[in-house]
C-alpha cells in the first residue's frame, strides 16, 4: 500500500493506514463490488461491502443493509450493479431518496457520490486501487466506539499525529470541490478525541451541575399538563344504497381534508374567544388567546379521526381538561352551524316574518279597539238598541208636546181667570152671602106682612122694603168696591188661582225642558243610525283585515315550527355523527422528566463547559503570542526605532 506523506516530507509511521486498509480489513477487494460508508446517523463511520448485484437498504429484518432508524421505511431503496455502472432505485420510501442533495427515483451513481436515505447519509465508493484516497464530507464524524462495535471495521486503530498533513488527490465526482478523505476525519477526530480528554474534568464538572440544576428545577417549575381528547366523524346512513354493505357510509369528504378543515377550524381565533367566553372570559384579550391556539396540537388517528392535545402549566386557569372539553363541543356546534347555515337562515327568516306579522297584528286589534272606543255607541251590534232608543225618543217628544200643550191651555185659562179678577168675583160673591140671606130674611118678612093683609104702604112693610134697598145698595157697593192689593193677596181664593198659574208655568218648563233634552237626544240617535253604514263598513274591514292576518300568523307558526323540527331532526343527525370523547388528563411520568431535565441541564452544562473551554484556550493563544520571540523581537524593534526618533 502507498502511504500518504506528511508536509515535512518524511514518511508517516507504518501504524497509519488510509481509508482502503480499513475496507480491505472489513472484506477482500476481490468479494466486494463497492461499499457504503455512514457518516450522519446512529453509527456514523459504519462501512457496507455490497456483495450483489442487488442489494436492498432498509430498516426491516429482510435488508442487506439494515438501518435503525425511524426515517428509514421497512425496504427504502435497492442498489443494482449492471453492466453500464451502479444505480439507486427508491422503493416508494415516507421519506424518500436523494442523491447529491436532489431527490430521485432511479439514479445512477458514481464514485464519492453522497446518499441519503430518511435522515441516514452515506458515502458510496467503487471498489478500486488500494493506492487511491476518498475525501470524505465535513460533517462526517467517526466516533471510537462506532468503529469497534461495527463487524466490518477492522480493529487495529490507526495513531495519526495531530501535526501531519495529509496529500488529498482530486477525488472523481459531480463537482470540482476536494473532499477530506477519511484518514483526515479519522486525525480531526483523534484530535477532538484528545482535547476533550484532556478537558474531562471541567467538561464532567459543568454536565454534573447542570444535570443537578435540571433536576431541582423540577419543585421550582413543575411540569405542565396535557389533555387529550379524540373526535370521530361517524357514517351516517343513506336510505336510498341498493345493498345493506352501503346504506352506511361517510361520503361528506375524505378522511385527510376533513382533519385539515379540523385543525384550521379548532385554531380559529374566534373559536377559542367564544370558547373562553363560555367558561367566564368576558373579553379575553387576543394575546391570550393565541398563546393558548399555540399550545393546541391536532393529529390525524384514523379514518375520519383526530386527537387534540393541548399542554399548559399546572396552574392554568381554566385547566386543559376543562377548556379541552369546551372547545371540542365548541367546535362541533360550529361545524354543525356551518352544515345547517341554510337551514337556520329558513328558521330566523320565518321566525323575523312571524314576528313582524304579530306586529301587525297588534297594531290592527288596537286600531280595532281604538275605533270601537271611539264610536262605542253606533256599533253594528248595538243597532237594535239603537232603533229602539230612537223609537221611544219620539214617542217620548210625542208625549213631551202633549203635555206642553195641555200646559199651555191650562196656564192661559189660569192667567185669564187672574186677569178678569174671577177669584175676587167669587170672593165678593162669597162675602155677599149676608147680604143675600138678609133679603132673603127681608123677603120672608115681607112675604109675612103681605101675608097677614099688610100693604105696602104699611109701615112695617115700608120698614121692610127700605131695609130691603138699603142692604141691595150695600151689596152692589160691596160688589163694585175696589179690593186693597193686600186684601186681595191674602185671598185664599187668589192665592190658589196664583198657585195653579205657577204650578202650570212650572210643568211647562219643565215640559219643555225634556222636550229639549229629548229632542238633543232624538238628533243624537238620528246621527248615530246615520253613521251605523260607515261604522260598520270600517269595522267589517278592520276584521277582515285582522282575519286575514290571523291567518297569515298560523301558515308563519306552522311552517315555522316544521323548519325549526327539521333544523332540530337535521341538527340532532348531525351531532350524533359527531363522537367527542372526554379528554383524557395526562401527567408527565416522574422517571421521563428527570430524563428530560436532566438531559436539557446536562446540555446546558456542556455548553457553558465549551464557552468556558473556548474562553480559556483563546487567553492561552493569547498568551503564547505575545510571549513569541518574533512579537517580542518586533516590539523591541518598534520601540528603539520610536526611541530613535523623537
Amino acid at each position: 500500500m502507498a502511504w500518504e506523506r506528511a508536509a515535512d516530507g518524511r514518511d508517516p509511521p507504518a501504524s497509519k493506514i488510509g481509508l482502503d486498509a480499513e475496507l480491505e480489513g472489513a472484506v477482500t477487494s476481490g468479494e466486494a463490488l463497492a461499499y457504503i460508508v455512514l457518516f450522519k446517523g446512529e453509527q456514523p463511520g459504519r462501512i457496507y461491502a455490497l456483495k450483489r448485484n442487488i442489494v436492498l437498504i432498509g430498516r426491516g429484518d429482510d435488508a442487506d443493509v439494515q438501518i435503525a432508524d425511524s426515517s428509514v421505511s421497512q425496504h427504502h431503496a435497492r442498489i443494482l450493479s449492471r453492466s453500464e455502472g451502479f444505480e439507486i432505485v427508491d422503493l416508494d420510501s415516507t421519506n424518500g431518496t436523494f442523491v447529491g442533495g436532489k431527490r430521485v427515483a432511479r439514479s445512477g451513481l458514481r464514485n464519492s457520490d453522497q446518499v441519503t436515505v430518511g435522515s441516514v447519509q452515506f458515502l458510496f465508493l467503487l471498489e478500486r486501487p488500494t493506492t487511491a484516497t476518498i475525501r470524505l464530507p465535513d460533517a462526517f464524524k467517526r466516533p471510537q466506539a462506532a468503529r469497534t462495535t461495527s463487524a466490518l471495521v477492522p480493529t487495529r486503530q490507526p495513531m495519526i499525529a495531530p501535526r501531519i498533513s495529509v496529500a488529498v488527490p482530486h477525488a472523481p465526482s459531480r463537482g470540482d470541490d476536494v473532499e477530506p478523505s477519511l484518514a483526515d476525519m479519522v486525525r480531526k477526530a483523534a484530535r477532538a478525541y484528545g482535547f476533550i480528554r484532556e478537558r474531562r474534568l471541567v467538561i464532567a464538572a459543568f454536565g454534573a451541575v447542570g444535570v443537578a440544576c435540571g433536576i431541582l428545577s423540577i419543585p421550582l417549575v413543575p411540569p405542565g399538563l396535557s389533555a387529550s381528547g379524540e373526535v370521530r366523524l361517524l357514517p351516517h346512513m343513506t336510505l336510498t344504497a341498493t345493498s345493506a354493505e352501503d346504506r352506511w357510509q361517510n361520503n361528506d369528504q375524505d378522511s385527510g381534508q376533513f382533519v385539515k378543515s379540523a385543525e384550521h377550524t379548532i385554531t380559529q381565533l374566534e373559536l377559542a374567544r367564544s370558547t373562553l367566553q363560555k367558561l367566564g372570559s368576558p373579553s379575553p384579550p387576543d394575546p391570550w388567546v393565541r398563546s393558548i391556539l399555540a399550545k393546541l396540537k391536532v393529529e390525524e388517528i384514523g379514518e375520519h379521526a383526530f386527537r387534540v392535545t393541548y399542554k399548559d402549566r399546572v396552574s392554568a386557569r381554566p385547566t386543559p381538561a376543562d377548556f379541552l372539553n369546551v372547545h371540542l363541543h365548541n367546535y362541533v356546534q360550529w361545524e354543525i352551524g356551518k352544515s345547517l347555515r341554510e337551514l337556520a337562515a329558513k328558521v330566523d327568516f320565518l321566525r323575523d316574518q312571524l314576528k313582524s306579522v304579530e306586529k301587525d297584528l297588534d297594531h290592527i286589534s288596537d286600531q280595532r279597539a281604538g275605533f270601537r272606543e271611539a264610536n262605542a255607541d253606533r256599533l253594528p251590534e248595538d243597532a237594535v238598541q239603537t232603533h229602539t232608543s230612537r223609537f221611544d225618543l219620539e214617542t217620548r217628544r210625542a208625549e213631551l208636546s202633549a203635555q206642553i200643550h195641555q200646559y199651555q191651555g191650562e196656564l192661559n185659562a189660569a192667567l185669564e181667570q187672574l186677569k178678569n179678577n174671577r177669584p175676587e168675583a167669587q170672593r165678593k160673591f162669597q162675602w155677599s152671602e149676608s147680604y143675600r140671606q138678609s133679603l132673603n130674611e127681608i123677603d120672608r118678612k115681607l112675604t109675612d106682612a103681605y101675608a097677614r093683609g099688610l100693604k105696602d104702604g104699611h109701615p112695617e112693610v115700608q120698614q121692610l122694603k127700605d131695609e130691603k134697598q138699603r142692604v141691595q145698595a150695600q151689596a152692589k157697593e160691596e160688589m163694585q168696591a175696589a179690593t186693597p192689593t193686600v186684601m186681595r193677596e191674602s185671598d185664599p181664593n187668589y192665592q190658589q188661582a196664583q198657585n195653579q198659574v205657577e204650578k202650570l208655568q212650572a210643568q211647562l218648563a219643565a215640559a219643555r225642558a225634556s222636550l229639549g233634552e229629548t229632542d238633543g237626544s232624538l238628533g243624537q240617535v238620528r246621527r248615530v243610525v246615520q253613521d251605523l253604514p260607515r261604522v260598520e263598513q270600517h269595522l267589517a274591514d278592520l276584521e277582515h283585515r285582522q282575519e286575514a292576518t290571523k291567518q297569515l300568523h298560523s301558515d308563519l307558526f306552522a311552517k315555522l315550527s316544521q323548519a325549526e323540527i327539521q333544523l332540530n331532526l337535521e341538527k340532532v343527525s348531525a351531532e350524533s355523527r359527531y363522537d367527542v370523547s372526554t379528554p383524557r388528563l395526562e401527567r408527565a411520568r416522574k422517571a421521563s422528566t428527570l430524563g428530560l431535565r436532566g438531559g436539557l441541564g446536562l446540555l446546558l452544562g456542556l455548553f457553558v463547559a465549551a464557552i468556558v473551554i473556548l474562553l480559556r484556550e483563546a487567553q492561552r493563544m493569547i498568551s503564547q503570542t505575545l510571549a513569541s520571540p518574533t512579537l517580542v523581537s518586533r516590539i523591541t524593534s518598534t520601540r528603539d526605532r520610536f526611541r530613535d526618533r523623537f
